[in-house]
């Protein structure tokens, strides 16, 4: 929208707005005149109504009493004669209006009534009381379910012998009677108090005022069930003790009050419309000089916005718009220059000039729309030392000289490859195609390239590089996976001897579906997906089956089978691992209680991880456990690996003893391929060391490993450690292993992992006359 529409339409929304709100605010006070009058007509109208109300009772009160002063009527009363008494009430009620005449004796009960033949008890006996004390008395009554002016009047001969009532309903008809004598604008009704709620009786009054009946005092506005506002009041009629309560409303509708107003608010009307026009006209003037230079100043700020950088008109003005416009061209030139610096910044590297992680994403991205391509990550193997050595100046000048090797083996002559920088000691190196063969050439290349060393004035620095190579087909839309590919190959070759790997998928350690794995393993957990196998452990002192070790299966709904190496590690790396532990311990403890039920005495080895170690609770859950399923510290052995130890020596001390002194037997698993030492070992409360199975699975063909193992089992031996060797693939291990000494053995040629009954059958079947005859127990 155009700076003068803008200005033109901002005076004239607030002229609009500042007339709008002067239309309210005289609505507003118009209307509250308009009430404050109604309220005044309602109130003085209430008080002509009551006066009427009152009038009736005197004509009423009036004709009865000159009834009780006949004599012939009061002869009849005396004599009993009912009859004549009742035809003289109901002759005498039309002549005064009334709807029901009775004769009530001086005791209460009604002998004669215009509306029933029998008798009853008058329902007010505290009326009688008043009119004997006044000689009448009148009063609102709600007789056969409907509002009525009940009139009393003694009759005496002289002394009280009875009383005359008259009942004039307060019906429709008579409230139009009174509102056309009184002169009571708007509507009258009469409300009765039901149990619930109060019910209108009488008259035209609006059902939204009934429901909410407006009190004594000051009138009150509301809104009609036909959507009209009016005013109300209301206003207790007296009744007989205990008698419903009974209320005349009336009401006052506001369009009557605020018609004599009216005339005002239409004359407002045109002389704000006047206003407005004049406005309008002199805001119009006004915008289209100001406007015009501020649309021109805007359409170079567009073209700056769009990137055009050119010569500017400027204003021939010399006011404040004038130079705005000589501002806004030297402007322009200023952010033409920043900004071709700022884009060669943000897609170049500030040490090597080359390009950056940005530019080689971008670079990659342009490359597959049309073909594959593979990426070479070079990394240099001592960056790290070498700054720490010789400083980050030298370290600079190392990286540029590292980057031209790379330019001249790369592109010198070819002119296809893009080289950049992408991390602190990594550069990238961009080629056409995917083909091994090229990309092991290009990487060989690169690593000659460095083979020479780095020379400052005296200084000499070796800069041996790593290559990573990794490709992507033609059309793939991910480019930032082919950097980080190219990385993760990179990683591998700084430990290989070569200096060289290619990416392999199914080799990426930080494949997403691995991330996805540890979720999906909580919730196995959860829907039973997990089981325990167990591998048999042979007693070679007995020559029978006494313990088995606890290994977890996983049996994904989706993948199948999954290798326990495939969720095991990587639920140590995420801290997941104790979940599993608690999961193996809770099964493993409740299948030994079935075998210990069953009579059967195989202990049951359960392993534990480094997070295990530095859990303080755990002996605590442990022997929760143990009691829960009623069994034994003996029927439980963990098993624990020296780096876990290791890894946190003090804390898993701590719980190791707590294990210890609860009688649990704690082993030592993969003995000989971690950090500690048999003398180390005294001080861990362990009762058993269990050898590595890659001393084992050459045993009869290694002299090497024989010794190893002969002697470490003497030495167990003298230090009061039973041993337990694993990996026993075939008979002769077996013999070899008994004849050293040796305690316990496990592994295929034994049992494989097996689900409990089948291990039962094993152990119960499981003979070899050839492994042994009993030998003494070591302690």
């Amino acid at each position: 929208m155009r700076f003068s529409v803008r200005l033109i339409l901002f005076f004239a929304v607030t002229l609009v707005a500042i007339q709008g709100a002067t239309i309210l605010t005289t609505q507003a006070v118009l209307r509250r005149s308009a009430i404050a009058d109604g309220q005044t007509q309602i109130v003085a109208a209430q008080a002509r109504f009551f006066r009427q109300l009152a009038e009736l009772q005197d004509r009423l009160a009036e004709g009865v009493r000159l009834l009780t002063l006949d004599f012939a009527l009061r002869q009849a009363i005396a004599d009993g004669d009912s009859a004549t008494v009742v035809s003289a009430l109901r002759n005498h009620g039309h002549r005064v209006g009334a709807s029901r005449m009775m004769l009530i004796a001086a005791d209460g009960t009604v002998e004669g009534d215009t509306a029933t033949n029998k008798t009853h008890p008058f329902p007010y006996p505290a009326m009688l009381d008043r009119a004997a004390e006044e000689e009448r008395f009148g009063s609102v009554a709600i007789m056969d379910g409907r509002p009525v002016w009940l009139v009393v009047v003694p009759v005496m001969a002289p002394d009280l012998i009875a009383f005359v009532a008259a009942a004039l309903p307060l019906d429709d008809a008579e409230l139009r009677r009174i509102h056309e004598v009184a002169g009571v604008p708007g509507r009258i009704g009469i409300a009765v108090q039901a149990p619930q709620a109060w019910k209108r009786a009488a008259g035209a009054i609006d059902a939204a005022v009934v429901a909410n009946l407006p009190g004594d005092g000051e009138p009150r506005a509301f809104t009609g069930s036909d959507g009209n506002e009016a005013l109300a009041i209301s206003r207790p009629l007296a009744t007989p003790p205990g008698d419903a309560a009974v209320r005349v409303i009336l009401d006052y509708p506001l369009s009557e009050a605020l018609r004599q107003y009216q005339f005002l608010s239409l004359a407002l009307l045109p002389v704000l419309g006047v206003g407005l026009l004049a406005t309008l006209a002199g805001v119009t003037l006004i915008a289209r000089g100001v406007s015009r230079p501020i649309e021109l100043l805007a359409r170079q700020t567009q073209r700056i916005a769009a990137g055009d950088y050119g010569v500017q008109p400027t204003l021939p003005r010399r006011d404040e718009l004038g130079q705005l416009s000589v501002a806004l061209g030297t402007m322009t030139s200023a952010i033409a220059e920043r900004e071709q610096r700022i884009l060669f910044q943000a897609t170049h590297d500030s040490i090597t000039g080359l390009a950056n992680r940005t530019a080689i994403a971008a670079a990659i991205d342009v490359r597959l729309a049309t073909g594959p391509a593979t990426l070479l990550a070079v990394g240099l193997i001592r960056w790290r030392e070498i700054t720490s050595t010789v400083g980050r100046d030298v370290g600079d000048r190392l990286l540029r000289e590292a980057a031209a090797r790379i330019v001249a083996y790369m592109t010198g002559g070819q002119g296809a490859a893009t080289v950049a920088r992408i991390g602190e000691n990594t550069f990238a190196v961009l080629l056409p195609g995917d083909d091994p063969a090229a990309a092991s050439a290009a990487a060989l290349r690169l690593i000659d390239a460095f083979d020479q060393p780095y020379r400052e004035a005296e200084l000499t620095i070796d800069t041996p590089v790593a290559v990573g190579v990794a490709s992507a087909a033609a059309g793939d839309t991910d480019a930032a996976q082919l950097p980080r590919h190219a990385e993760i190959a990179l990683a591998e070759a700084v430990r290989t001897e070569t200096r060289f790997a290619v990416y392999r998928h199914d080799s990426d350690p930080y494949r997403p579906e691995r991330l996805s794995l540890m979720g999906e393993m909580r919730a196995g957990l959860t829907r039973g997906e997990f089981w325990l196998a167990y591998q048999p452990q042979l007693d070679l002192r007995l020559g029978k089956i006494t313990g088995a070790e606890a290994l977890i299966r996983w049996n994904h709904p989706t993948r199948g089978p999954v290798a326990p190496d495939d969720f095991i590690g990587l639920a140590e790396e995420t801290g997941n691992i104790q979940q599993l532990t608690r999961w193996a311990l809770r099964a493993g403890l409740t299948e030994a209680k079935n075998w210990q039920d069953r009579g059967i005495p195989i202990r049951i080895s359960v392993n534990v991880s480094v997070h295990d170690l530095t859990d303080e609770s755990l002996p605590d859950r442990i022997a929760k456990l143990l009691r829960e399923k009623k069994l034994s510290a003996r029927s439980l052995v963990l098993e624990i690996t020296e780096s876990a130890i290791m890894r946190e020596p003090e804390a898993a001390i701590e719980v190791l003893r707590k294990l210890d002194e609860m009688g649990i037997d704690l082993i030592i698993d993969d003995f000989g391929v971690g950090q500690s030492s048999l003398a180390y070992l005294r001080r861990l409360p362990v009762r058993e060391i269990k050898f590595d199975k890659s001393f084992i699975l050459n045993l009869p063909k290694s002299n090497n490993n024989r010794s190893i193992v002969r002697s470490v089992i003497e030495l167990g031996h003298n230090l009061a450690f039973r041993v337990t060797a694993e990996g026993v693939e075939d008979l002769e291990t077996l013999l070899i292993l008994h004849e050293f000494g040796c305690d316990k053995a496990q592994g295929y040629f034994i049992g494989k992992p097996l689900p409990s009954d089948a291990l039962l059958r094993l152990a119960d079947g499981w003979r070899n006359p050839s492994v042994i005859q009993p030998r003494p127990v070591v302690p």
